[in-house]
């Protein structure tokens, strides 16, 4: 019991370091700025790769895995379609009205998916899935 709880809170004090940088990451990706700078760029990347790895850190099985790698793909090709179906909608509601600034936000928030999340997610599932399979080949031998 006394191991459970000893693991419990180590592992929450990960948690929190990684959300921690995750935050910090992220503040930083913003202050810099992420339009024609590759500082923010990579600090947005980053940004990512932490959140990511922060949500899949207790995943043991190669299910999960596949399942993030599938959705990442899945996610991609969805948010890009979306992302050009607002776009063209954006284009005929005109330039002055709420609901095109509101079409141009959840664009806007499409791509950054598209460029930040699903690339990120598609190499953690690949790599996680690669390497929960490789540690349970080794633990049967």
């Amino acid at each position: 019991m006394l191991v459970k709880l000893l693991k419990l809170i180590k592992s929450r004090k990960e948690t929190v370091a990684l959300l921690a940088v995750f935050l910090a990451l992220l503040i930083a990706a913003l202050l810099v700025g992420f339009k024609d700078s590759v500082t923010g760029i990579v600090l947005s990347y980053l940004a990512a790769i932490v959140l990511v790895f922060l949500l899949t850190l207790n995943w043991h099985k190669v299910k999960k895995f596949l399942i993030l790698l599938g959705a990442s793909i899945a996610g991609f090709l969805v948010f890009l379609w979306l992302n050009n179906v607002l776009d063209a909608l954006g284009g005929t509601t005109g330039d002055s009205t709420v609901l095109s600034s509101l079409l141009e936000f959840v664009r806007v928030v499409f791509f950054y998916i598209i460029v930040f999340i699903c690339p990120v997610c598609w190499v953690v599932g690949a790599a996680g899935s690669v390497m929960v399979f490789i540690r349970r080949k080794k633990t049967r031998l």
